[in-house]
């Protein structure tokens, strides 16, 4: 596994297409996720710490994980399909329940913005970085 940050989020208000960027901690590659608008908000919030009245689908999320007894532990971007119209990511929420661990898959948008809000360690697997190089 490959720990990586977040590099950068790209919000176009005028496309229908937003990037997320995630950056090998200590090296140079990056993976550029395309996502939507509405991922792309949920992780401009979580970085902002944005309060809402009522708590919005990542929030959520992390409160049923917490409320079962379980906590998130890192997000990993398992795999990726080459296409040219536009690769498609697959990603894991890995969650810890006591002495087991829990892999749940998941949107790679969805699992950064989880990631963010919680403050838990990315990760993306060597095989997506070299399908990338």
């Amino acid at each position: 596994m490959v720990p990586v940050q977040l590099a950068a989020l790209v919000v176009d208000e005028q496309s229908l297409a937003q990037q997320v960027r995630l950056g090998e901690v200590g090296g140079s590659r990056e993976v550029a996720i395309m996502i939507g608008m509405f991922e792309a908000l949920a992780i401009q919030r979580a970085l902002g710490e944005a309060r809402s009245e009522r708590p919005l689908t990542h929030k959520l999320l992390l409160d049923v994980i917490q409320a079962l007894g379980a906590s998130l532990e890192r997000v990993e971007v398992d795999g990726v399909e080459r296409d040219p119209q536009g690769d498609t990511f697959f990603a894991k929420l890995v969650l810890r329940q006591g002495e087991q661990e829990l892999r749940v898959d998941s949107r790679p948008s969805d699992a950064i913005a989880a990631a963010v809000r919680a403050g838990v360690p990315l990760y993306v697997t060597e095989k997506v970085m070299s399908a990338l190089s």
